[in-house]
């Protein structure tokens, strides 16, 4: 095969594969950084990307932003976790407590206001939770909202 032809077949192989994974290779890194923050794994990343697709009616892949579905896995994971501990629904027992999402500059913390924060340490408080003891996940996004052991301790 001559270079012409390597190269207009790198090229189409490249198009086939970006139309397959409409997303850049920044959103992907973020996307299984945040997971791999949380304890998961890229694997997992895929797995929320379909359940999402599946539960949103969502046809094209296109259509989502791979960062917002893994941060809002972990959110929700962590709003679990802290409802068994301490009773408490942080969406909807407490506001501000949601993901801006943006691709690369998704966050979790753009809603929250500090009292809401502080009604979530009180809660852990109140209920005497260890943060060392809870899943990686829960840990993360407590460390990502500003709560960290030592905070709570404070």
């Amino acid at each position: 095969m001559n270079n012409f032809n390597q190269e207009a077949t790198q090229e189409q192989v490249n198009n086939l594969r970006a139309s397959f994974c409409p997303f850049g290779w920044l959103d992907l890194q973020a996307a299984a950084s945040q997971a791999i923050n949380a304890g998961h794994t890229e694997h997992w990343v895929s797995e929320q990307i379909e359940e999402w697709m599946e539960s949103t009616d969502t046809s094209k892949l296109s259509d989502i932003d791979p960062v917002y579905v893994t941060m809002d896995a972990i959110m929700q994971e962590a709003r679990n976790e802290i409802e068994e501990v301490c009773e408490l629904d942080i969406c909807n027992d407490l506001t501000g407590f949601d993901i801006f999402g943006n691709y690369l500059d998704s966050h979790f913390d753009a809603y929250l206001k500090d009292e809401e924060i502080e009604k979530l340490k009180d809660a852990l408080r109140k209920n005497e939770v260890d943060i060392s003891e809870l899943t990686t996940g829960t840990q993360y996004y407590l460390s990502e909202i500003g709560i960290t052991i030592e905070s709570i301790n404070a």
